[in-house]
């Protein structure tokens, strides 16, 4: 059973040429030597999916060349695959127009992949949100899932709740039945600290947050976010409260862990961590912190986590000095 797993992001869920990172098999086998089980690999598929000259569809065969040889190595190497349609807006934008397209692009991708071993397993879609609310979703899903079981009867596949993938979504899930489907989530909280300085949030003039709060010396709101009045009260809380009830602790975190746990008891089934991390721009030793809480959080629920990522904004691994960065916080 996956435990401990990181994803390939930042590389293929981008439009090409992409956002320059790639991966290639060293990367496995560093990540395997390190002592991960399986990877998730976020693919864009709606920019590799192209037309042939006679008018049929194909998996653009310059990406396969490149994502196929990673699967293949993980397998060998005993780690399972999850192989993930990520990034998909155009159905979050207007579920009902690129509903055939998704269910489409699942039937090529499944046909083109059902001779691959049990061990990769297929994510219908990475944090659905916007438009395509859960209840929308789950027709569409089920969709997908019957035209993927026609060449894959047995293959595991893991499906997302709305709301970007949020816990507190469950209970608006509606699956179909079948034995061998997972239900994931994601978690980055403490939002504040998780995505300090990313320039795709609202969060990017915010600098300096460590974990656990309070800091030793008060952080001021950034003048670009003083408008953000849940934002002012939320700094307010990580300057002055103590304790585990300051926002930047693992209160919020430990909440959905926990709500994830009885959801899986009560099914009798296994409910993993798919995404969760801290961007590298926060300083090391509060992200060493934050990804041992995790760790530690859910493993002692029994909930399996994949980590983001492996050597982009939120990196496990420093491509540049080729050696781990949070080796400590997972297997020290």
């Amino acid at each position: 059973k996956p435990k401990r797993g990181f994803n390939l992001g930042n590389h293929w869920e981008a439009k090409p040429p992409g956002w320059g990172v790639t991966y290639t098999v060293t990367d496995v086998d560093q990540a395997a030597a390190e002592g991960f089980d399986h990877i998730r690999i976020p693919v864009g598929w709606h920019f590799y999916l192209k037309p042939t000259p006679e008018g049929r569809t194909q998996i653009a065969p310059e990406t396969l060349a490149e994502i196929e040889p990673v699967i293949r190595r993980a397998l060998e190497k005993n780690m399972h695959v999850l192989l993930d349609w990520h990034h998909f807006y155009d159905l979050d934008k207007d579920p009902a127009g690129n509903r055939e397209r998704f269910i489409q692009g699942w039937t090529l991708i499944a046909e083109h992949f059902k001779s691959y071993p049990e061990g990769l397993f297929f994510e219908l879609l990475n944090e659905p949100h916007d438009k395509l609310t859960t209840e929308i979703l789950n027709p569409i899903q089920a969709d997908a899932i019957a035209a993927i079981r026609k060449s894959n009867p047995k293959r595991t596949l893991v499906v997302s709740p709305g709301d970007w993938g949020k816990v507190g979504e469950f209970d608006k899930l509606l699956l179909p039945d079948d034995d061998n489907i997972i239900v994931t989530f994601h978690c980055y909280e403490p939002f504040f600290f998780t995505h300090q300085n990313s320039a795709w949030t609202h969060l990017g003039p915010l600098k300096g947050i460590v974990y656990p709060g309070p800091p030793a010396t008060p952080v001021a709101v950034p003048e670009k976010l003083k408008d953000n009045a849940s934002l002012v009260a939320t700094i307010h809380e990580y300057n002055t409260v103590q304790g585990p009830k300051n926002p930047s602790s693992t209160i919020k975190m430990t909440h959905e862990l926990d709500t994830a746990k009885r959801w899986s008891e009560f099914f009798g089934g296994p409910v993993p961590l798919g995404d969760s991390g801290a961007i590298a721009a926060a300083d090391p030793e509060s992200r060493t912190r934050y990804v041992r809480d995790v760790k530690n959080a859910a493993e002692a629920r029994g909930i399996p986590w994949t980590m983001w990522d492996w050597k982009a904004k939120f990196a496990y691994w420093d491509p540049k000095a080729n050696k781990p960065l949070l080796r400590g916080a997972i297997f020290e």
